[in-house]
């Protein structure tokens, strides 16, 4: 029986007793009673030690998932540390002083390493209990678990000198089994690993336990190593104890600060590419590295100390930032080769083709902005404006006249910023709701959710003032879309909105005083439509938090010089993957040899000979899959080079089935599958559903199978229970998040107007105007009302509402008022000036009834409430304070002496500091926000990991990985399968891998398309990019590398192109590629005269728009293009895959998609079909619903099928008959025409273009053009095509009868 001891947690190394109802009560009855304690009784602790631990393995099926937050609650917590201060020693039993090592100490490790405490996503709790251990580490790691260790090294047994190996059982058999020192050492090697490298501090105060460690795993494998067992163990225990001295050595500043030129190895061969002295010489390091100093306030020398979002600084700063080379050996570079060096550079590089288009975009605008006249500003809403004013050098979009409507406190949107802006020009004023909902919908890439946009705006100073040019007078405020709803945007013919979240939550309250609509300020909503911040985000963000020190593979990947010098005098040998080193462990891969008996022993070079030769023979495998498929299961970096049609989606297929058919013996599920685009993930888990693998998860929204729709992880969501500990953290998380939310309303109030209440105003008032607060709060329990002269309340249904320029309140309202409201109100005064009103009346009255003889008593109604001189009797006129002070002198005065001026004087005067405390509160409740918003996603995290946790695949794209890599970080996959892998960035790749990756295969072929990347200057076909090469994928780099090349297995038969096509690639790429299958026994195409021909002509592309931004096109190739599918449709290829239109460019998509939508059922990819809304949308055009693609499908026959497509989203596809049209025609008529064919030039877009093809393949363009020296494989392609007589200037036809189209 194979015994895998491979994962990070202990499940395996320290087991659990059996499922007993009995244990597995007993931890849970503790953890209820709030007040309990062992009062040291070791077998009570003995009992809950070991239910823990069954409670918490996972080697049973029930719900336990409640004892993990038990554990890290308060009185858990308590328990934990009573457990942890006690003394621990060898002995044989249970003493009442001392807890056994054996006994308790070790199941305990156990339970603080099991998988579901280490790998759980609800970090809080798991973080809690780690940070309880090492609060204490000093008791129960240095002096308690460590001694004990070295005791029972010294006695070479895990009994140690009195305790037996069988009483490491409780008296009912429920204890934990432990079977000897090297399993015992690996657990503690595993728990000092979860408490350094969750908690900084641990790996400097932990550094010589680290030390000790690392010596007593020396020894462990010089004293157990009896058995093939022991030396497995012993094995994983030596390499985890170096990985925590490579952490402890990565906590030390490790930064080169000088460069020695002559520090280059010598032995290394010449270097090429980019010139080593310049790069020398252009170097300037970081932040406080540079002599130059700083950048910025975000150009820092540590990655992790790096904001993701860009400053304003950072934005606008003119200086070049610091983008390190990479791929080249010897380029300068302040860290040491190696995992650190190589996540730093990806980093680095990969925020800046984020940054790149953003900041060119945001330059743009602002000096768009700084040229364009106060009323003006409507001019920046249009594209061809900002052309204008930037020479046609722009690319983004831009709404204006931007209102804050205010912070929601909705369960899901809470914190975030609800604003409003113009309709863009093409339907601003639009009456029509349809139209403006087509519009958002059809405009998935405008404001997309999860871009990045930037509100921002300039102070009013006129054009040719004076003032001094270096005062900042614009305004830049970052922020990320959280809400994009199609309603909300297309509500309003004039008025368009979403929620967004600042980068910094304090800028709101300049977004309060300055973007309201009393602001004189004119505010903009600015998006670069280029970089999706979204996937960029998650990726940097994993880049960020990843440790270099515990990555896996480091000597293939990222090797060191000391590394690269080992692996030379290897010979480039890759290990096999750990969980096939297991003792006994061996593959059985009967599974593609009909259920033939076949065994493979990584370890056994006869095996491996054997397997490879039985595969060949007896398989559906070609010899080279065969091969390829043994090299892969024996290497733990595995590389397949698949060419055009060789079967790289079958081999990993093969692979998938040979891995899950030994899941059980080497515990390695889930697989993670990775592929560029939905459409080949869907291809590849409908080929596993094929095979009858089933038991698969799919993550993202995309897929357009059906068959996968159950296995969707959205859907598994909705058929599975969510375990206890994630609904009792969803509970708390949006309790807490409720209880904020009238917190939140009133600080909007007060922020949003001008309203100050008591409960704003004291604490200021109490540290800075301990008077003025003791005047206020001297009657905080005293209640007033009005009172008239006729001893009435004051309830006058017809009294106006109250409007003092602070707010407006009804006169019910006055009542029952604080001490601080009556007096900001001035309801005193009121009060005051409404009782001298009716004294005057009544003495007029009285004067009156005088004249008369009227013997009334005019001092009748007075009598009982009014305030009278008690020397006359008669009722007092009460003072009105009119007096207009300034604040110094209001300071120390009597507050009910201040006129309503000095009040609002005063209020003014400290409105400014009271509404920075309220923002300050603000800001405090959004992170409170933002960290139980992380605790609820970690509880949904959760959930998705317990789902992914049970079933044997999980696939997902590139950007869905890249979405998801904190779930898959805790996911932990121990296999990733790449497809596509020459289409993926190497930082995509590096995010996706943890510390427990044992096998990583990457399959595709680097001589096609790269990955795609938005900065050109980054990119390795750019004169200045062959310094980053960001686009040169891992694979390509593996496989390429002059000092590091790892072995390569390479599939040789293609059984896709007919022979003369794929000569077309042969003696350019692949001279080793062989024509297999039924490729010989292609028909020739119906109706042609030759099955590849290249149509010449001189006929020149269209003219671009005056600013040079139209995408190239040709009409007269649309018109050859659109008359010869004609004519192959109507010779019966007139099925979905039988004919389709690649060209290069989105100009000609869109014109061939216009020419044919009538006349064909048009298959587009979605990707094309959002970039070509896109296109309309940004040259304002209104185009009917008929412009979809399938919108040909009206009145034509369901069979006149044709797949339009750029040969970007393409790769991995194939059709039996494919169209060309290369556009590129500026040589004829025009002496100022370059002669460049842009990007067809590169090698890797000319094999995918030229290799899609099956039975026969008809390229449109100019073949002198094409066959121009400097362009690439083009004049290998136009010398084969020459040599069979294959230019024409017009297709060959053959005489056939012709069927027309119903």
């Amino acid at each position: 029986m194979t015994i895998q001891v491979s994962s990070e947690g202990t499940d395996d190394i320290i087991l659990a007793a059996s499922a007993s109802d009995t244990v597995q009560d007993f931890a849970r009855l503790v953890l209820a009673r709030k007040d309990f304690s062992f009062r040291k009784n070791q077998d009570q602790i003995c009992q809950f030690v070991n239910s823990c631990l069954l409670n918490l393995s996972n080697h049973h099926s029930v719900d336990t998932s409640g004892l993990l937050p038990a554990l890290a609650s308060p009185s858990g917590s308590s328990l934990l540390k009573e457990i942890l201060l006690m003394p621990m020693g060898v002995m044989n039993g249970v003493s009442q002083f001392r807890l056994s090592f054996q006994s308790v100490v070790l199941p305990l490790i156990g339970v603080l390493t099991r998988e579901s405490v280490c790998q759980s996503t609800m970090g809080n709790e798991s973080n809690t209990i780690y940070a309880t251990v090492y609060a204490h580490r000093q008791r129960f790691i240095k002096e308690g678990i460590i001694l004990c260790m070295q005791e029972l090294l010294s006695c070479g047994s895990l009994a140690g000198s009195s305790f037996s190996i069988g009483h490491n059982r409780w008296r009912d058999g429920s204890m934990c089994v432990v079977t000897s020192l090297s399993s015992a050492l690996l657990a503690i090697v595993r728990l000092v690993y979860q408490v350094i490298t969750r908690i900084r501090d641990a790996r400097v105060t932990l550094a010589d336990t680290v030390n000790t460690l690392d010596s007593q795993a020396q020894m462990c494998a010089k004293i157990s190593n009896s058995t093939d067992r022991d030396r497995f163990i012993n094995g994983i225990l030596v390499k985890e104890a170096e990985r925590l001295q490579r952490i402890v050595s990565d906590a030390k500043d490790s930064i080169i600060t000088f460069l020695d030129v002559s520090a280059a190895d010598p032995s290394a061969p010449p270097a090429t590419g980019p010139n080593i002295a310049h790069l020398r010489d252009i170097y300037d390091p970081p932040g406080d590295l540079s002599t130059k100093g700083p950048r910025h306030n975000n150009d820092l020398v540590k990655i992790s100390e790096i904001n993701i979002l860009p400053t304003q600084q950072e934005i606008t700063c003119s200086r070049p930032p610091f983008l390190p080379s990479n791929s080249i050996h010897d380029a300068p570079h302040f860290l040491a080769h190696g995992w650190k060096r190589q996540v730093d550079t990806h980093f680095r590089l990969y925020r800046e083709d984020m940054m790149d288009p953003l900041r060119r975009s945001m330059v743009a605008f602002l000096s768009a902005l700084q040229h364009t006249r106060f009323g003006e500003e409507h001019r920046l809403l249009k594209h061809k404006e900002l052309r204008k004013i930037n020479d046609g050098d722009v690319s983004l979009n831009v709404y204006g006249n931007v209102r804050v409507f205010g912070m929601t406190v909705e369960r899901n949107t809470m914190g975030h910023i609800g604003i409003g802006f113009s309709q863009p020009p093409q339907i601003l004023g639009a009456a029509n709701k349809e139209r403006r909902t087509e519009f958002w919908e059809r405009s998935k890439n405008r404001l997309m959710h999860g871009g990045l946009v930037c509100l921002i705006s300039r102070d009013q100073v006129v054009l040719g003032s004076s003032q001094d040019a270096s005062t900042p007078t614009f305004q830049l405020i970052l922020a990320v879309i959280v809400r994009r709803d199609v309603e909300s945007l297309a509500r309003d013919d004039k008025m368009a909105r979403i929620s967004i979240a600042l980068a910094d939550p304090l800028q709101y309250l300049n977004m309060l005083n300055s973007a309201s609509q009393k602001s004189s300020k004119h505010w903009f909503l600015v998006e670069s439509p280029g970089p999706y911040f979204g996937s960029y985000s998650s990726v940097l963000k994993a880049l960020q938090r990843s440790m270099p020190s515990i990555l896996p593979f480091g000597k293939y990947l990222a090797p060191t010089i000391e590394e690269q010098a080992q692996i030379k005098n290897t010979k480039h040998i890759v290990d096999p993957p750990i969980y096939a080193r297991a003792p006994a462990f061996q593959y059985d891969i009967s599974v593609l040899l009909n259920g033939q008996e076949c065994r493979l022993d990584v370890n056994n070079a006869e095996s491996i000979e054997q397997a490879t030769r039985t595969l060949q023979s007896n398989s559906t495998l070609d010899d080279t899959q065969a091969t390829a498929l043994v090299d892969t299961l024996c290497r733990e970096v595995a590389l397949i080079n698949g060419p055009p049609g060789t079967g790289k989606t079958w081999i990993g297929v093969a692979l998938m089935q040979v891995l899950l058919a030994n899941e059980a013996q080497s515990d390695c599920g889930p697989i993670l599958c990775i592929c560029y685009t939905n459409h080949a993930l869907d291809q590849f888990l409908e080929h596993l559903l094929d095979k009858g693998i089933e038991n698969i998860v799919r993550i993202g929204a995309r897929s357009k199978s059906e068959r996968l729709r159950q296995y969707n992880l959205h859907e598994q969501m909705l058929y599975h229970d969510k375990p206890f500990n994630v609904q009792n953290a969803l509970r708390v998380a949006y309790e807490a998040l409720e209880a904020d939310a009238s917190v939140i309303e009133d600080l909007e109030r007060a922020l949003q107007g001008d309203c100050l209440t008591w409960e704003n105003v004291k604490g200021h008032l109490r540290l800075h105007f301990y008077d003025l607060y003791l005047q206020f709060d001297r009657s905080r329990n005293t209640t007033f009302s009005t009172v008239d002269m006729a001893g009435n309340q004051d309830e006058d249904e017809n009294d106006k509402d109250v409007d003092d320029g602070f707010t407006k309140v009804e006169s019910k309202r006055f009542k029952n008022l604080h001490h601080f409201d009556r007096w900001r109100f001035g309801h005193d005064i009121r009060e005051n000036t409404r009782w001298n009103a009716t004294v005057r009346e009544s003495q007029g009255r009285s004067k009156k009834n005088n004249a008369h003889g009227s013997k009334w008593n005019r001092f009748a109604v007075l009598d009982s409430d009014v305030e009278k001189d008690w020397r006359l009797q008669v009722p007092v006129y009460k003072k009105i304070p009119s007096t207009d002070r300034p604040v110094h002198l209001l300071l120390g005065s009597d507050i009910w002496n201040m006129s309503m001026t000095e009040r609002r004087r005063l209020l003014d005067q400290w409105r400014p500091h009271i509404q920075q405390i309220l923002m300050n509160r603000l800001g405090e409740l959004i992170k409170d926000f933002e960290t139980l918003n992380n605790d609820k996603n970690d509880a949904f995290d959760e959930f998705r990991r317990q789902i992914l946790r049970n079933c044997l695949v999980v696939g997902m794209t590139t950007n869905g990985a890249a979405k998801a890599q904190d779930l898959i970080q805790k996911l932990a996959p121990k296999i990733i399968i790449c497809e596509e892998a020459g289409e993926v960035l190497e930082s995509h790749i590096l995010a996706s891998l943890s510390s427990s990756t044992q096998h990583l295969i990457l399959i595709g072929d680097h001589k096609q398309l790269r990955p795609q990347i938005e900065t050109y200057h980054l990119s390795s076909d750019s004169p200045i990019g062959k310094r980053y090469n960001l686009d040169k994928s891992l694979f390509e780099r593996l496989v390429t590398s002059v000092e590091n090349p790892l072995p390569m297995s390479t599939l040789t038969t293609q059984r896709r192109m007919r022979p003369c096509i794929s000569n077309l690639i042969r003696a350019p790429l692949y001279p080793n590629l062989i024509d297999g299958g039924d490729v010989h026994e292609y028909p020739p195409v119906t109706g042609m005269g030759d099955n590849l021909f290249f149509m010449h002509h001189h006929h020149p592309e269209d003219s671009k728009d005056m600013y040079g931004m139209e995408s190239h096109s040709n009409s007269f190739e649309v018109d050859m293009a659109k008359a010869l599918a004609s004519y192959l449709i109507k010779n019966g290829y007139d099925q979905p895959g039988d004919i389709a239109i690649l060209t290069p460019y989105l100009g000609q998509l869109s014109k061939l998609r216009d020419a044919l939508k009538t006349s064909f059922m048009l298959i587009i990819d979605e990707r094309d079909q959002e970039q070509l809304d896109q296109k309309e949308l940004e040259e304002e055009a209104n185009v009917s619903q008929d412009a979809h693609a399938q919108s040909g499908a009206r009145n034509l026959s369901l069979e006149n099928h044709l797949t339009l497509r750029t040969i970007d989203n393409y790769q991995g596809e194939e059709a039996k008959i494919v169209i060309i049209s290369l556009v590129r025609n500026n040589t004829a008529n025009d002496p100022t025409a370059s002669g460049k064919i842009g990007f067809l030039k590169s090698p890797n877009r000319t094999n995918v273009l030229l290799s899609r093809a099956q039975h026969g393949m008809f390229i449109i363009g100019n073949a002198e053009l094409m066959g121009q020296e400097k362009n690439g494989i083009w004049p290998n392609v136009i010398d084969e095509l020459r040599t069979h007589d294959r230019i024409g200037e017009g297709f060959p036809l053959a005489t056939q009868m012709i069927r027309s189209i119903a």
